[in-house]
């Protein structure tokens, strides 16, 4: 059982980092798109 987990953890560590950045990006994503709404004419 150590041995997986310890085969995993840079793994895990890689997808953990990837993860955060992902979110960084949909973030900025997210505020374009209510500024596009909130100008949008009818």
């Amino acid at each position: 059982m150590h041995f997986l987990r310890e085969a995993a953890l840079p793994v895990f560590e890689v997808n953990r980092h990837a993860k955060e950045e992902l979110k960084k990006h949909v973030r900025g994503v997210r505020r374009i798109e209510r500024a596009v709404e909130d100008t949008r004419d009818p």
